[in-house]
Order: C-alpha cells, then structure tokens, then sequence
C-alpha cells in the first residue's frame, strides 16, 4: 500500500513538471508575439501540434506500460502471499 501512495505521489509530481513547462492556453491569442523564446531559431523547426501529439501518444503508452506492470506486480505479490499463507497452514497443522 506504501509503494501505491508512493508511486501516486511520484507520478503527480511528474505529471504536474509537465504541466508547469509545457502549458496549453485554450485562446492563443493570449500569448501570440509576446512569447519571444518560442520565435528563436533554436526552435523554429520544431512542430509543436506534431511534438504535442507525439508526447501524448508517448504519455498514453507510458501509462498503459505502467497499468500492465502494476497488474503483474499484484499478481505475483498475491500468488507469493498465497503460498507463504499455505505454507504456515502446513506448518500449523503439524504442529
């Protein structure tokens, strides 16, 4: 349950890093030539609806990989909770 909270707490941490540096305004307007960093050449051939769709798609597998993992994790922590809570039933009954 710990490894959970902490995993949660980790994971909100780097969702919201990501927010922080990439914010999405919903009116464009707001921010059109005022932003001078986003004009320099440093990031003029970078396609920023193809960044955002390929950082989303990268998010989305990401969380898939880690749902996948977590229900592995819990399975195999199970199945080995299962055989330890057998074994001191054997041990018990010899007793």
């Amino acid at each position: 349950m710990k490894i959970l909270f902490l995993m949660i707490v980790y994971f909100a941490g780097f969702a919201t890093a990501v927010y922080c540096l990439t914010p999405v305004h919903a009116n464009p307007a707001l921010h059109a030539g005022v932003n001078g960093f986003a004009k320099s050449d440093a990031l003029s051939g970078v396609k920023t609806e193809e960044f955002k769709q390929n950082f989303y798609v990268a998010v989305s597998r990401l969380g898939v990989v880690a749902r996948d993992t977590a229900c592995d994790a819990y399975e195999f922590i199970r199945q080995k909770l299962d055989e330890r809570q057998g074994k001191e039933k054997l041990v018990a009954k010899k007793l």
